[in-house]
């Protein structure tokens, strides 16, 4: 009997391998429940900071445009990175270890040393998504893999909400709220890196994709990784320039929204 007729599609995965990748992919959910409520901390902890270190609105502005410009250069260099080295460890290492950058910033004591801690803090939090995004493709099959996004979207949204209410409850503590919010922050980060270090499980990388299933055994596992004279091509595809330029006219508002609207309620 050939191989593509006893070979198993991920459809056909037994239960033990089904737990596993929901498994995986909660444990990735808690690297962006983390990282989508610290996305919040400035916002939220601004008008305590800006009493406690004496700077105003450009500021701010320097440090949310400065650490958002290097979130977004970062992207691609962590996702090369995924491409190359393990997933797993680069989300370990650049969202729970890197958080200790966001702990940091609980002990400050000018707005020169937060800027630069929070800046630096930027360049971690661009490191979830390429490789979760990656691992997610190879987790679940075309059938299942819009539910599994759908699953990590949700927990990144009710990281928002409750990074809000947290860091809100944070601030009633006279003087010392805000740095206890980003310490709080800061240790959730490692804590996620830990779990995501003991219960994700890398797979083969295209091994959700029945075109691919058949081979795998026999392919090398770089076969199916970006290559870097493969950069070209994807930028010759018309739809990846719409999407910079959604980014670029569609997000922006929203970035900016987000860093003041604490501030404008405060002082309205």
């Amino acid at each position: 009997m050939s191989s593509s007729m006893t070979a198993k599609s991920p459809q056909q995965a037994k239960p033990g391998a089904i737990q596993r990748r929901w498994r995986t992919l909660i444990a990735l959910g808690s690297g962006y429940f983390v990282d989508q409520g610290e996305a919040q901390a400035m916002s939220v902890l601004f008008p305590a900071i800006r009493s406690a270190l004496n700077f105003g609105y450009g500021g701010l502005g320097q440090i949310a445009g400065w650490r958002n410009l290097l979130q977004a250069l970062s992207s691609p260099v962590w996702g090369f990175l995924a491409d190359r080295y393990s997933r797993k460890w680069i989300i370990v290492f650049g969202t729970g270890i890197w958080g200790l950058w966001t702990l940091a910033c609980g002990f400050v004591t000018s707005f020169e040393q937060l800027f630069w801690i929070r800046v630096v803090a930027g360049i971690g939090l661009g490191c979830l998504l390429p490789p979760t995004f990656s691992l997610v493709s190879d987790l679940f099959g075309p059938a299942e893999r819009g539910r599994a996004m759908g699953v990590l979207g949700s927990i990144g949204f009710i990281g928002v909400i409750v990074g809000v209410l947290v860091l809100g409850v944070l601030l009633g503590i006279p003087g010392l709220g805000w740095r206890a919010g980003f310490i709080v922050l800061g240790a959730a980060s490692v804590l996620s890196g830990l779990v995501i270090a003991i219960f994700v499980e890398e797979p083969v990388r295209g091994s959700a994709e029945p075109e691919l299933s058949d081979t795998l055994p026999e392919m090398a596992e770089a076969e199916v990784r970006i290559r870097r004279q493969d950069i070209g091509d994807i930028l010759r595809i018309p739809t990846i320039w719409l999407t910079f330029l959604q980014g670029i006219f569609g997000v922006t508002p929203w970035v900016v929204m987000g860093a003041y609207f604490v501030t404008w309620l405060v002082d309205a």
